[in-house]
């Protein structure tokens, strides 16, 4: 709070000075990791930004805010998209119901739109990462590589890239992400939450409500004709929620990133 007093006041040195001092107090704190990645944010120092928000996942991952803000420097000012994709989907899990989750919400729906391009009924590209290496053979790639390649295989024969074709492609991704016995090499929370989602039978409606900002007409006409698809989806989601705790979180470093 006194940190927020000195940025309020304009005095961004002192407010800095407070939110170290206050972490090196409480290192464990989300909130604190979150502010001193503001100060970066604000400065457009988006890597010591990231350094702080990362942090902060790490040391309190049910704090959402980190999520949102690493998110929104991968998705709207990187070419390493998919690294929000997988940040802001927690996010929307931990926060899914206010302003901006409507907002993460119209960044993965854009993403996908982007950087999912069909060239002809046989060929299309996928870039959610600059950095990512497409290596054929057994090796395990990183984890960027991987959810590339996981995309790029289903995207043949999808015709266009909309609401429900990205919706079919993420269901497909997930599928074979399970069914491939990737989630060994790749232990992500939120792709086995998705698989409980899916052996649930809600997947569906998840990845509608998931990309739903994106094409608000599309969502509306879709909901409209599942209302009881949609309803029971939204009963489960709130008794089912991601759990997350310091074993489970997604830290990129972990992956590759």
């Amino acid at each position: 709070m006194l940190g927020n007093v000195y940025d309020d006041m304009g005095d961004s040195v002192n407010a800095l000075k407070t939110y170290k001092a206050g972490l090196q107090k409480f290192p464990n704190s989300g909130g604190l990791h979150l502010e001193t990645g503001n100060y970066y944010f604000v400065k457009q120092d988006y890597n010591s930004a990231l350094k702080y928000y990362e942090l902060g996942i790490a040391k309190e991952p049910t704090h959402p805010s980190n999520y949102f803000r690493a998110a929104q420097i991968f998705l709207t000012m990187t070419e390493e998209e998919v690294w929000g994709m997988i940040y802001g989907e927690i996010f929307m899990n931990l926060e899914p119901n206010t302003e901006r989750t409507q907002a993460m919400s119209k960044w993965l729906h854009d993403t996908y739109k982007s950087e999912i391009k069909i060239v002809n009924d046989t060929f299309a590209t996928v870039s959610f990462s600059k950095t990512a290496t497409m290596l054929a053979g057994s090796k395990i790639l990183p984890f960027n590589s991987e959810y590339e390649i996981g995309f790029l295989t289903n995207v043949p024969g999808i015709g266009t890239i909309n609401l429900e074709s990205m919706c079919s492609l993420r269901s497909s991704f997930v599928k074979n992400f399970f069914e491939n016995n990737k989630f060994k090499d790749y232990p992500v929370a939120i792709l086995d939450y998705n698989y409980k989602i899916m052996k649930a039978g809600h997947f569906d409606a998840y990845n509608h409500w998931l990309l739903s900002q994106g094409d608000k007409d599309a969502f509306k006409k879709w909901k409209d004709g599942h209302k009881t698809e949609f309803d029971k989806f939204a009963e489960w989601f709130k008794a089912n929620r991601i759990s997350l705790n310091s074993k489970n979180v997604f830290l990129r470093e972990n992956f590759g990133g």
